[in-house]
């Protein structure tokens, strides 16, 4: 009877009606509709996403072995800026042999080749870094005892600029079973006949452990295909079946390049995938079982679906007694609601629960005052984080802080905004922070000053106490007169001195922490030579410019270098800051400042372009001014934190660009050089690049600087016109790009030691003659 009561009551109870319908709709309709999408749709995209996923490995694997093809053209641009292997002809002279050998040493070759080798047109010699070929003992001991498809002769006359060619039995000079050789003829850009042609070799093991990666299961394989005969010239598999390599290799070799395609062997069906690289005439086919991703996607499939039907049936299961469950609490909330209220609610029994516990809420908005006091109690530990925020520079990075200033009393309304840092012991940290508030409290009120006490504290004996003050006057002298007012106060409230630092008025509330890390400056200056006089940021750099020579000289050179991302000059100047912080006999709080400093330069430069760099975000003078940091080990260790940090930054992506770049200044160069109005300025703006830039990155990466190169093409190209031509000397001057005669005829006798006449004079005869 009671039971058949209590079901009524829930029958006809509005709130258990509700619970029942939202169960309902929150999980069996959502699902019924994530089920339809997911069959009918979202299977199809799983599947293009799983067979991207299969193929992945392999399309980065290719791109890699191209990237190494790439290190190796940018190796033949390097041997084609070097004159030696163009100047010298060891015919002629025969004792240069040792020297092209140790110049062809110089260049080392990646993981991809095993070996580097040069044609020389002029002299009709293979040369490598062990030996000297005549081309005919090279093809007949080493190439026509090989079955292969070499033929150097017949791509020297092509006008091919790059080619692939393979070996396919073992010889003397290369000690592997397959070696393709990857050829380059110079020079690469196109503007001259080529003269020389640069050969690597590159080994079956070397490329099988580039490839690897590619190879994603035991029976999944991996070919090397040539595109115009579609010969399979490697295959690479995991597999101990090496009959059914064969056949795929065989069924590979008369079947049409695709991106993606399928084949059948021995009854089993598999997937092949394609990808040719940029940089090399080669094919690459990846080749795995067709069930691989039919088998995912059914195991997804039947997953999900006996998920479906196990949720379906928990579901019946639970959502009424989940319904059930939920509905007692409110019941209970309804009888709590009657126990908690001081006086009965009227009629309580008459009301359904929604009611009930309206009524609640109108009595409980009368205790809201309580509450507004229990929030005011702790607004003062969030007002405390808002100004550490800004102190220790991370306001920029917190959303709304403003607004959050302002609903906290915060106002940031003064023009000018500085940092008084004060060193306290630790036993009396609290009560001093209390007392300087109320010791403040008459400027607040008299000068009409914005002043905010920071809790600074540490793991240290000694504890710090900030103190922001907002004025709208700049005054040095007024900010001094304040500190003394408070270091009065403490010394005759606490007996004991009290270490100050003073750093300089800010004009924007973000740059506050700019002034903190000035008084710390100081503050560390009056603690290294404990003096608890008050001094300002400004005083101090009187003080110790008589004490200390300022490497100004330094600074400006590492703003140009990160203004121009020059990683070379930025780890040159950070290499010479480092070294005036050891020669100079400094002692460690100036070794510290001028970290500092260094810190300060590199963000006000980052700033002006890249406000979000995450280098921006690391608290490097934070940790300068721990109490760990106390030798010029430590500083030192911070430095080379901060430059291999700077350099990180500025070097992502870079590799990409680099090859591009040196063709495009080659290019410019030798299309230009002959013009009398050429310029590294005009080279620079032709690239769009700063001159000093331009420069000391062509010297990097050629070993010459810019006017040394264009002085040895125009040399060259004088002496090809005096031994060639019946030209006057000052034609020839006009010809190579100069403007006056005298100047050729003097860079020329610097060059050469002898006169352009003398030259002739010298060498035209040997020509005539021979």
């Amino acid at each position: 009877m009671k039971f058949a009561l209590f079901l009524r009551k829930l029958i006809n109870s509005k709130i258990y009606r509700n619970f029942i319908v939202s169960y309902i709709v929150i999980l069996f309709i959502p699902l019924i509709v994530m089920s339809a999408i997911v069959l009918y749709n979202f299977v199809n995209v799983l599947k293009q996403e799983v067979e991207a996923n299969l193929t992945n490995s392999f399309r980065k694997t290719v791109e890699y072995f191209d990237l190494h093809v790439q290190k190796l053209q940018e190796i033949s641009l390097q041997i084609q800026l070097n004159e030696i292997f163009r100047e010298v002809n060891i015919h002629q002279q025969p004792d240069k042999a040792i020297t092209l050998k140790k110049e062809l040493q110089k260049y080392s070759v990646n993981s991809l080749a095993d070996k580097i080798l040069v044609y020389s047109y002029e002299g009709d010699y293979i040369l490598s870094a062990d030996y000297v070929y005549s081309l005919k003992d090279f093809i007949e001991v080493y190439v026509e005892t090989s079955e292969n498809n070499f033929d150097l002769k017949g791509f020297k006359h092509s006008s091919d600029k790059d080619g692939v060619f393979y070996f396919s039995r073992a010889n003397l000079t290369f000690g592997a079973s397959k070696n393709i050789m990857y050829l380059n003829k110079l020079p690469l850009n196109g503007l001259e006949d080529p003269y020389l042609i640069v050969i690597y070799v590159i080994s079956e093991s070397s490329l099988r452990r580039i490839l690897n990666p590619a190879i994603i299961t035991d029976d999944s394989y991996l070919f090397v295909r040539e595109p115009e005969t579609g010969k399979v010239l490697f295959s690479f598999s995991e597999s101990n079946n090496s009959e059914r390599l064969m056949k795929i290799s065989e069924n590979l070799e008369n079947y049409h390049i695709n991106s993606q395609f399928t084949l059948e062997v021995g009854g089993k069906e598999f997937t092949a995938f394609a990808v040719t690289p940029s940089n090399i005439d080669l094919e690459f086919i990846q080749v795995v079982p067709a069930d691989i991703l039919e088998n995912k996607i059914n195991n997804i499939r039947v997953i999900y679906l006996l998920g479906v039907i196990l949720i379906f049936a928990i579901g019946s299961f639970v959502i009424p007694l989940f319904a059930r469950m939920n509905y007692s609490p409110v019941k209970k909330l309804k009888e709590y609601i009657y126990d908690m209220l001081p006086h009965r609610l009227e009629n309580g029994e008459q009301m359904d629960e929604i009611e009930v516990l309206e009524n609640a809420l109108l009595y409980f908005k009368n205790e809201s005052k309580e509450l507004k006091k229990m929030s005011d109690k702790y607004s003062y530990v969030f007002r405390q984080y808002l100004l550490h925020s800004f102190i220790l520079g991370q306001a920029r990075q917190i959303e709304n802080i403003l607004e959050s200033c302002r609903l906290s009393g915060l106002i940031w309304d003064k023009k000018y905004y500085a940092v008084m840092a004060f060193k306290v012991s630790k036993n009396m940290y609290v009560q001093k922070i209390r007392y300087i508030q109320e010791v403040l409290n008459p400027l607040y009120e008299n000068k009409g000053l914005q002043i905010f006490v920071l809790e600074m504290s540490d793991f240290s004996s000694k504890s710090k106490i900030a103190i922001i003050i907002g004025s709208d006057e700049n005054s040095e002298v007024l900010l001094k007169e304040y500190a003394i007012y408070v270091v009065e106060a403490l010394k005759e409230e606490f007996q004991e001195d009290v270490s100050v630092g003073i750093g300089e008025y800010v004009t924007d509330v973000f740059d506050v922490h700019l002034s903190y890390s000035q008084a710390l400056r100081v503050l560390d200056y009056n603690s290294t030579i404990s003096n608890s006089s008050i001094m300002t940021i400004s005083e101090l750099n009187k003080t110790t410019e008589k004490e200390m020579k300022y490497p100004v000289k330094l600074f400006d050179k590492l703003e140009k270098a990160i203004r121009d991302a020059n990683i070379w000059e930025i780890k040159e100047s950070m290499d010479e800051l480092m070294m005036f912080i050891s020669t100079e006999n400094l002692n460690v709080y100036w070794a510290k400042s001028i970290c500092v400093d260094v810190i300060t330069t590199i963000f006000k430069q980052l700033l002006l372009t890249e406000q979000d760099a995450i280098i921006l975000k690391k608290p490097y003078i934070e940790k300068i001014y721990t109490s760990d940091v106390s030798s010029f080990e430590d500083i030192k260790k911070i430095m080379m934190e901060i430059t291999d940090d700077l350099v990180d930054y500025f070097t992502v992506g870079e590799d990409a660009y680099e090859l591009k770049l040196l063709r495009k200044i080659a290019q410019y160069i030798r299309q230009n050089y002959t013009k009398p109005d050429f310029s590294i300025q005009s080279l620079a703006d032709h690239l769009h690049m700063t001159p000093p830039y331009l420069s000391q990155y062509f010297k990097k990466k050629t070993n010459y600087t810019i006017s040394e190169y264009v002085t040895k093409l125009r040399m060259r190209k004088a002496k090809e016109l005096l031994l060639n031509t019946d030209m006057s000397i000052a034609d020839i001057a006009a010809e190579v790009g100069y403007y006056s005669v005298s100047s050729f005829i003097r860079r020329f006798r610097e060059m050469e030691k002898v006169t352009p006449g003398e030259y002739k004079k010298k060498y035209a005869s040997k020509e005539g003659k021979s």
